[in-house]
């Protein structure tokens, strides 16, 4: 979970402080009235390179007011656990489990491997990663 930011101000050019949260006793995860965290897919995706995918939230934990993205494209190549970044947009606070199914994803095959396969920053992650600065 975000750490308020110094000064109250997010600068996207200075790295930012997160925090682990446990799990509570019922074994899941309240998300704070209009609250923002991160979280990892359980999958472990091995893209070929000719393959991409887009990660997008699912229509019924929209329709609760649950947002999930994770900057939606992922590359042909990518190898790696998902680290998705999730918002509560109501004044709710809203309870999650470990294994629910928050997010979708679709792939789609290129007309061609491509031509520089991601081997960037994220590769094979496996845990939740924070942002890397701009810089």
């Amino acid at each position: 979970m975000l750490d308020t930011p110094r000064n109250g101000v997010i600068d996207i050019h200075e790295k930012q402080c997160y925090k682990t949260v446990s799990l509570d006793k019922k074994g899941s995860f309240i998300l704070e009235a209009n609250g923002f965290c991160l979280a990892t897919t359980q999958e472990y995706l091995c893209l070929p390179d000719d393959v991409c995918a887009l990660v997008d939230g699912r229509s019924t934990t929209g329709r609760m007011g649950l947002v999930v993205e994770t900057a939606g494209m992922i590359n042909a190549g990518y190898h790696g656990a998902i680290t998705l970044e999730i918002k509560n947009l109501t004044n709710y606070p809203i309870r999650m489990y470990p294994g629910d199914c928050i997010s979708q994803i679709r792939f789609e095959k290129l007309d061609q491997v491509a031509s520089q396969p991601y081997r960037g920053t994220y590769y094979k992650q496996k845990d939740t990663t924070e942002p890397v600065g701009l810089r």
